[in-house]
């Protein structure tokens, strides 16, 4: 029996401001696993340069003045969706 497991990365021509649980960061990729998983922020933090990798509900898009973007109204909310756990592909 094989298993196969498909993803897709995905650099982004310009840098994200994101806050994560790390506190502020740069997202500069995407990893997708397909329909049954969360996108896979990749991240690098901006008080220590470490580079971590986080799921959709974890992250918050940051406040953008030049881009008019506010901070989001409920930037506090976490959402608790056990729904989207990874899955393995099995081939015969």
């Amino acid at each position: 029996m094989r298993r196969i497991l498909f993803s897709m990365l995905t650099q982004l021509q310009t840098p994200i401001p994101l806050k994560t649980p790390k506190g502020k960061a740069w997202a500069v990729a995407i990893i997708d696993y397909g329909p049954h998983w969360d996108l896979q922020w990749v991240t690098f933090i901006h008080d220590s340069g470490e580079c971590w990798t986080f799921r959709n509900q974890e992250i918050r898009q940051e406040e953008n003045y030049t881009f008019g973007l506010p901070q989001p109204s409920n930037a506090n909310s976490t959402t608790n969706d056990t729904t989207m756990r990874p899955k393995v592909l099995e081939v015969v």
